[in-house]
């Protein structure tokens, strides 16, 4: 199984977007996760058990014409001196909803150098 992985520079404002569906057994279909609350966590493992301080359970709001779709804008200032210390290494986003995190999506990051205009 491949895993595909997106890249993330300290030096960069980042984009938290992520869908949320849940599974509804009454109508047997995948539904929005639409007006609730939702965070995400950066960790140095995919459990979320080693959160990255300061990044670590930042809210999200919900996108205005877009339900069930949520995001969050991280600015370098926030991700510079966290990030700085795992270029070159795999880090996690992990975006959870719900009272009692029903929801999970878990988003494996790849911290690379800043990229400059050439």
């Amino acid at each position: 199984m491949t895993t595909v992985s997106k890249q993330i520079q300290p030096d960069n404002t980042y984009l938290v977007r992520q869908e949320l569906r849940y599974y509804d057994d009454e109508t047997n279909c995948y539904e929005l996760w639409t007006e609730q609350d939702a965070t995400v966590t950066f960790a140095e493992d995919a459990e979320g058990d080693t959160p990255i301080a300061t990044l670590d359970s930042l809210v999200m709001s919900e996108a205005a014409n877009h339900p069930g779709v949520y995001f969050l804008v991280v600015n370098k200032p926030l991700l510079q001196p966290a990030l700085t210390p795992y270029i070159g290494q795999t880090i996690y986003q992990i975006v959870t909803a719900g009272a009692f995190n029903d929801l999970r999506v878990v988003t494996p990051l790849v911290v690379t150098e800043p990229r400059y205009a050439q």
